[in-house]
């Protein structure tokens, strides 16, 4: 499945680099910033995580500010202990704030906002995307928390998307549009804080809508949103607010059968053309 890039805004010093990358960036420039920064988690300082996405933290701020959590993994693999997208959990939990990019320009610009906001917040990182390249601004920027970006414009359906499920969202964009289907693609960016009034706006101008999230569809994200756009834009809607989730079943260890569980390219597509009335 490819995975377009989301475009960052033009800037002087701008160069491609990954999602990982600019997580390592972000944080060694928070880090440099404010000597209270520090990072704990498994395997964080002597292994620069399994993905090397901390990489030469350790050796700049030293094991007293990159610190090693314990952990016992002797008998685990991937499937449901690595595999799951958990962020309604703790978007659930009043006080926290939740954060959930989709490219490399994002991760960086919430990540700082993130570090610098006074109240806790969970940053959430597909490992899957580490490896994903985009454009990332060299001199100083930040990104506010709360605040939704519309990935690509559209007229005729809304898709509404967290995280990896952004480029499932832009490549149904993309397949859509050979079908003369103008579809939105709207980046939440923050499940909470979430920017209800640009939800809101771009399905009272396309009149259709469809929620697409990695986690579970059951009491998850895409209930939330489904629920705040069916308020605000009822009146203006033409089909039913539709949820896109990881099917409710323990993420199998089977890679072929992994990719079935979760929504792709070709799914949104075949909702969104019954939502537009093209079947």
């Amino acid at each position: 499945m490819s995975t377009p890039n989301a475009t960052a805004k033009p800037s002087i010093g701008t160069r491609e680099i990954t999602f990982g990358q600019a997580i390592n960036e972000g944080l060694a420039e928070e880090m440099r910033r404010d000597p209270t920064v520090f990072i704990i988690g498994e395997d964080v300082a002597e292994a620069g995580t399994p993905f090397k996405v901390l990489s030469g933290l350790a050796n700049e701020f030293g094991t007293k500010r990159v610190i090693d959590s314990p952990i016992s993994e002797a008998t685990r693999s991937s499937a449901a202990q690595h595999s799951q997208s958990l962020h309604a959990w703790v978007s659930h939990v009043p006080g926290l704030k939740v954060v959930v990019p989709a490219t490399p320009y994002d991760a960086k610009g919430l990540l700082k906002s993130a570090i610098r906001d006074d109240n806790p917040v969970v940053f959430f990182e597909d490992k899957m995307m580490y490896q994903l390249k985009g454009p990332v601004p060299q001199e100083e920027y930040t990104i506010p928390l709360g605040v939704a970006d519309v990935k690509r414009a559209g007229r005729d359906i809304t898709l509404v998307a967290t995280s990896s499920m952004v480029h499932v969202a832009l490549a149904a964009a993309e397949n859509l549009a050979e079908s003369n289907i103008s579809a939105e693609v709207v980046d939440v960016r923050t499940t909470v804080p979430l920017d209800k009034q640009t939800l809101i706006e771009s399905v009272k101008k396309t009149s259709r809508a469809i929620v697409v999230d990695e986690g579970y569809e059951s009491y998850g994200v895409t209930a939330e949103i489904a629920s705040v756009i069916a308020d605000g834009a009822f009146y203006y809607l033409d089909a039913p607010v539709k949820r896109m989730g990881a099917m409710d079943v323990p993420v199998p260890f089977s890679p072929v059968l992994e990719d079935q569980t979760v929504p792709t390219p070709k799914a949104v597509v075949s909702m969104a053309m019954r939502l537009c009335n093209r079947t």
